[in-house]
């Protein structure tokens, strides 16, 4: 597997068919490998052969074949009603064979309310993982964030500003609670309170610019909504704050993406889509 591992990251797709093809002889049973294989798949934007050879190859009672495959449904397919019978069935397996893992109730639960076109029956499904990672760890700042983005996108936003800001107070040596502050920054413009958000956002560009790094593409884009609420030019002081957050979101997410299928999981097509919408 870790053959596999580096053959990924140099994104030699040809290299990791021939590993497979030595391993699949030894190890045809092993379920990790023919995971690989349809990654292979996904990497090339196959997802039709993805779908057959997993369900082909894996047993149809582990929960990663219903999470690939409700990943395609969503991705390939716009099929938000098989989507949804997927990660059901996905939820279940989950729980019979993951049932003390709140971490993978979380990427499961950010993973597919980024990508199901703010469908309600989906986000509830996602609400309910997510409401599963706390039940373990109730102050984790990443699974409150989290649950707190959920009821943003309800309209409960005095709700999701509270969450936020019981995040906010929590340490997280992986954030350094930016999160949260992006989270309550968002919930003020949603308020209405356009300069307190702008304040806040000039703290955070202040500090960003000391240190001489960019502000995360959020800042940027909260910023030019900020902005055309209060009647500033949209050609001047609007659209180039959108597209930097555009373009420096979609940079990160081929930073932090060896594969094809990596990059679909780390862009946030919700937040693209609200860009897209703004404009």
């Amino acid at each position: 597997m870790g053959e596999f591992k580096c053959l990924e990251r140099m994104k030699n797709n040809e290299a990791i068919l021939d590993c497979f093809q030595d391993f699949a002889q030894l190890f045809n049973t092993f379920f990790p490998l023919h995971l690989e294989k349809c990654k292979i798949f996904l990497n090339k934007g196959d997802y039709d052969n993805a779908v057959d050879y997993i369900k082909a190859k894996v047993s149809n009672k582990h929960f990663e074949i219903f999470r690939i495959l409700a990943f395609c449904n969503l991705i390939n397919d716009g099929d938000f009603k098989s989507a949804i019978g997927n990660l059901d069935k996905c939820w279940e397996m989950i729980l019979l064979q993951e049932p003390k893992n709140p971490e993978l109730y979380y990427s499961n639960a950010r993973l597919f309310a980024r990508i199901c076109d703010r469908k309600p029956d989906i986000l509830k499904r996602c609400e309910v993982m997510i409401d599963k990672s706390l039940e373990f760890s109730p102050d984790n700042q990443s699974y409150l964030v989290e649950k707190a983005y959920y009821r943003q996108l309800a309209g409960n936003v005095e709700t999701a500003l509270g969450i936020y800001a019981k995040a906010s107070e929590i340490t997280d040596i992986n954030n350094n609670n930016k999160d949260s502050q992006y989270g309550i920054i968002y919930c003020k413009i949603l308020d209405t309170k356009y300069k307190e958000a702008l304040d806040d956002i000039d703290f955070i560009e202040d500090i960003d610019r000391s240190i001489n790094v960019d502000s995360h593409p959020r800042v940027y884009f909260y910023e030019s909504i900020a902005k055309h609420r209060l009647g500033l030019s949209f050609e001047k002081d609007v659209t180039p704050l959108i597209i930097k957050s555009r373009n420096l979101h979609v940079s990160l997410a081929k930073a932090k993406s060896y594969t094809k299928y990596d990059y679909l999981i780390n862009t946030d097509f919700d937040f693209l889509y609200e860009m897209a919408k703004s404009k």
